[in-house]
């Protein structure tokens, strides 16, 4: 969970990811790589992952890893702070994921494969995301 105190706040990769998404390019995060995302501001002010669908660890799954009181915050809260419309599997430490235009995100490790297979298909067929 070392990217929840190295993405949060990088400006750099902010600026990044920024460019990429309104550039239309594919914007993918898994699991706690999603932190990545929580301060990213487009050019218009607006949290990219506002009034967005998303995905990312859950608090229940810190909760099971017995890591919720280890990580600087909760993530799934973070992105409902931020106005995204978070989403989660049924069952906690399954595989959940979310696209939202070129924005796709992965609840878990468990996602890694689902997540890969959509990128690889909307690299394939760009009308996928447009």
């Amino acid at each position: 969970h070392g990217t929840m105190y190295d993405f949060v706040g990088n400006s750099i990769l902010n600026d990044m990811i920024r460019k990429l998404y309104e550039n239309g390019k594919i914007v993918a995060a898994i699991c706690h790589g999603v932190c990545g995302l929580i301060d990213v501001k487009l050019s218009n002010g607006a949290y990219l992952v506002s009034q967005k669908n998303i995905t990312g660890y859950s608090w229940l799954e810190e909760i099971i890893a017995q890591r919720n009181k280890q990580v600087p915050f909760n993530l799934q809260q973070m992105l409902k702070n931020r106005g995204a419309f978070y989403e989660k599997a049924f069952i906690p430490l399954t595989s959940k994921v979310v696209q939202d235009k070129n924005l796709i995100t992965g609840q878990n490790p468990f996602s890694s494969k689902k997540i890969a297979k959509k990128v690889m298909e909307l690299l394939m067929n760009k009308s996928n995301y447009l």
